[in-house]
């Protein structure tokens, strides 16, 4: 049997592909050490988020729901930051954050090439296309400093919505039903690569395309055509939903209640200059400056960079010119273009804000710019692909084009290895994890508490797993708006004005019982922060500690650790029970009630209770992420506030039996315990995951039912090809 020649050059191009990652990248993949940059989210979100990962696996507890170090707690498996059963992150499920990292990120690298391969196949360009195709989404300057920034739970979504724009190009191209399940395997991972923002605006994209693509069918009276594609493709859509449902649905369900419910254009800004001067960056990529050296003034050029090289920059222009009776060629101009004009604060930016649908949950226009990079390298492979199809034919028509395309292609992946050498810096381990005086204080107490601090920099909150403390502070993109809420009268008295949040810092402490509520042991507060000393007196003092200053990267400084003499446990009963219609009225109460005495509960009645007597008992027998179980015994039914985070997702049970929790104190839970000895079990387990996870096994079930189908069909298919090939060899002969 002669050698297939399309699996010969498959072959060869993932070997290209391969070596030049290992060439490019290696140094990733250094034993005991990890990226490193004073910019890095790693460092400050993913270390935390990956250390909760491996800490529940390592305990026997399978993936954690909720995650207690930051804000007081917050979902952990649905949470888009999150990534646990993203299939690309698997090293995390294996070894520690640390030695991952590395590793992970390198191999999202050799994932843009091998995206880049499908796309080119998927738009049938020959191999020199395709290879320049890989090679520029693998060398891509944005993937660099996205690296750079640390953005792990970012750069899966960046390297997979090429894979989702093949899978519906190859269905486009023929609706099959594999193609139609490639479809929803691409869409299943792009749901679970984290950052919707990405699936959100490739969805976009993809919607225009075959908008494109449908009235072209019509045209030509081509109607079954559009119909059995427009079927397949959203066959395949609805199973990549059903895949990820488990996932999908909770995060529908949590939306409300987070602060990005409550969006403005100025937070889709960031509050930075976004202006069309960015274009320059399209040129060389340090035009406006760079955070290397402090020149680049906003810091933040990752976001707002818009250079993926200039050899692929110039073969978009060619591909556009010399490719624009190719069938997809126009659309990809198209898309480049306008993903540069959303880049910038624009009329033509703020209409599309106010009037498509979903838009303005997001933020920071310019990660356009990782859309119009994906367009314009694709329009390259064009460009090289018209170069290569112009040039003479004839015996040597394949040396000469090698002659053009390898060294462009040599030309594209020496660039970004020097850039990659350039901004990414790896150092040991151990420069990155916490340790030292700050650690040996928190592990000699053994009781259940939480921490503040003043102000950020004092403790880095990636650190808390990795210390085993809990902090009330934190950073998270999909935070509670009512958590925010507490906060904000915490620090301020009252509420600030309705908006979306992606952090919870102590900037101040007007209403310190709201920290006695939040179960707040101790402060950790930079030498300078003011606050009550009788109330907050001096524990112990730090001096020369190894801070983390996000943005300005690692600092000696001295910190002060103060306790809360007034802090209450992480379960009481406070003497007064006011009742709230709603969450508005429930924010008037707590504004003027001491929440060490009054419980304000939103409910019409939680029964009869009473206050709590001396002598009466409450003990905290087991307690980790999503989980609390403790004993009381009193004289009489009781109101226990619980200090964790309310979600509709918790579930209490008292003496096995279902019991309600209320909504307590604007965030907190509240549950009414009857009198005697009894004990309550709380388990969080987040809205519609049982009915996701429902979804997600009928969407594995037909998912696999129909693969065998048509595997099966196929192979009847090559049997009968055979025989009749057979049949006709005999009839020859």
């Amino acid at each position: 049997m002669r050698p297939n020649p399309r699996h010969n050059t498959l072959a060869t191009e993932l070997l290209a592909v391969l070596i030049l990652a290992l060439v490019g990248y290696g140094f990733l993949l250094r034993p005991g050490y990890a990226p490193y940059s004073p910019y890095s989210d790693f460092i400050s979100q993913g270390l935390a988020t990956k250390t909760v990962l491996f800490r529940s696996l390592q305990q026997g507890r399978a993936l954690p729901l909720w995650r207690s170090d930051q804000m007081s707690g917050c979902v952990a498996l649905t949470n888009p930051q999150s990534l646990y059963t993203y299939p690309f992150h698997f090293l995390f499920w294996l070894v520690a954050p640390a030695d991952a990292v590395g590793p992970t990120f390198w191999l999202h690298f050799l994932l843009a090439g091998l995206s880049g391969l499908l796309v080119g196949r998927a738009l049938r360009l020959g191999l020199w296309a395709r290879l320049m195709i890989a090679v520029a989404l693998m060398f891509s300057f944005k993937l660099i400093l996205v690296t750079y920034a640390g953005w792990l739970p970012t750069i899966p979504g960046i390297v997979c919505f090429p894979v989702l724009f093949a899978a519906t190009v190859y269905c486009v191209r023929r609706a099959s039903l594999l193609s139609g399940l490639g479809v929803g395997a691409a869409v299943a991972l792009m749901l679970h690569a984290g950052q919707p923002q990405f699936f959100y605006y490739t969805a976009l994209a993809l919607s225009v395309f075959l908008l494109v693509q449908a009235v072209g069918w019509f045209k030509r009276k081509d109607s079954s055509r559009a119909v059995r594609t427009l079927a397949t493709l959203a066959g395949g859509g609805l199973l990549g939903v059903m895949l990820s449902a488990y996932l999908f649905l909770p995060l529908l369900a949590e939306a409300p209640r987070v602060s990005r419910s409550q969006p403005s254009y100025e937070f889709f800004l960031t509050d930075r200059p976004q202006t069309p001067v960015r274009l320059l960056t399209l040129f060389y990529p340090e035009a406006l400056g760079t955070p290397l050296n402090d020149t680049y003034p906003e810091m933040e050029l990752w976001e707002d960079v818009a250079y993926f090289g200039i050899v692929p920059l110039v073969l978009a222009a060619i591909g556009g010119v010399l490719g624009r009776k190719r069938r997809d060629t126009r659309f990809l101009v198209g898309a480049f273009i306008a993903s540069l004009l959303l880049s910038f604060d624009s009329p033509f930016l703020r209409a599309v804000y106010l009037s498509v649908p979903g838009f303005s949950l997001f933020r920071e226009p310019g990660r356009f710019f990782f859309m119009a990079a994906f367009f314009g390298i694709t329009l390259a492979g064009v460009g090289l692909q018209e170069c290569v199809e112009r040039m003479p034919k004839g015996k040597h028509s394949v040396r000469a084009a090698s002659v053009l395309a390898i060294p462009l292609i040599a030309l594209v992946a020496i660039e970004g290895s020097f850039y990659a050498r350039r901004y990414l810096r790896m150092v040991p381990q151990v420069d990155i994890l916490p340790g030292g005086d700050l650690a040996d204080f928190f592990a000699q107490d053994r009781s259940l508490f939480r921490v503040a601090n003043a102000p950020r920099s004092s403790l880095n909150y990636g650190w808390a797993a990795h210390l085993h403390i809990q902090l009330a502070t934190g950073f998270d993109p999909y935070n509670y708006r009512y958590y925010q809420t507490y906060f904000d009268i915490l620090r301020f008295g009252e509420p600030q004005p309705a908006r979306a949040r992606v952090w919870a810092d102590l900037t101040g402490i007007s209403r310190p019982e709201l920290l006695d509520a939040l179960n707040v042991k101790y402060l950790v507060l930079r030498p300078g922060v003011q606050v009550d000393e009788e109330r907050f007196p001096l524990v112990q003092r730090l001096q020369s500690q190894r801070l983390f200053d996000f943005y300005q990267g690692f600092v000696r400084g001295d910190l002060e650790i103060r306790r809360n003499r007034f802090a209450l446990m992480r379960v009481f009963f406070p003497k007064i029970l006011r009742l709230a219609v709603n969450e508005a009225e429930a924010v008037e109460v707590v504004k003027g009630a001491d929440l060490h005495e009054t419980a304000v509960v939103e409910a019409q009645d939680v029964g009869e209770v009473e206050p709590p007597q001396p002598g009466e008992a409450m003990k905290i027998s087991e307690t980790w992420g999503g989980h609390l179980k403790f004993e009381t015994r009193t004289t009489g039914p009781r109101f226990a506030v619980v200090s964790e985070v309310w979600n509709p997702g918790w579930r209490a049970r008292i003496d096995s039996r279902p019991a309600d929790l209320h909504k307590t104190d604007i965030a907190l839970l509240g549950i009414r315990v009857p009198g005697g000895e009894h004990t309550i079990e709380l388990e969080f387990r987040p809205v519609l995951w049982r009915f996701g996870l429902a979804l997600t096994g009928c969407g594995a079930a037909v998912c696999i039912a129909a693969l065998l189908f048509a595997i099966r069909r196929r192979i009847a298919k090559a049997v009968t090809r055979r025989k009749g090939a057979g049949g006709r060899s005999s009839a020859g002969r």
